[in-house]
């Protein structure tokens, strides 16, 4: 759910491009990346950004480093921690501050309105 929404608040921002080849990272998401931790210039074989369709939700999150590299940095953040018997991330409340001010995500909120 979270990997969704945040990957549609890129979209919506114009920091991923989605076209019919996939999806593309522009010079504004490279910034925002940067400013928040995450260098997308690093030397990588691995596909930059990639849509990634959630089973659960059946809609593309971020998949290629870039998804990887802001779940690594939420984690190191102690922005989500892992639950211990499966993969879901629970949010922390400092999590769910910085969702807030940066992708202007309220999970309560887009829990109590079924999105």
């Amino acid at each position: 759910e979270l990997g969704v929404m945040m990957c549609d608040r890129l979209i919506e921002r114009g920091h991923v491009v989605a076209g019919c080849d996939g999806y593309s990272l522009s010079d504004s998401g490279r910034n925002w990346l940067e400013t928040h931790g995450v260098d997308p210039a690093s030397r990588t074989k691995r596909v930059l950004v990639r849509p990634c369709l959630d089973w659960t939700e059946r809609r593309s999150h971020l998949a290629g480093f870039v998804g990887a590299s802001l779940c690594r940095h939420f984690e190191d953040k102690a922005y989500v921690r892992r639950s211990t018997d499966s993969r879901a991330l629970e949010v922390t409340p400092p999590g769910r501050r910085f969702l807030k001010d940066a992708f202007a995500i309220d999970l309560w909120q887009a829990r109590q309105s079924g999105n």
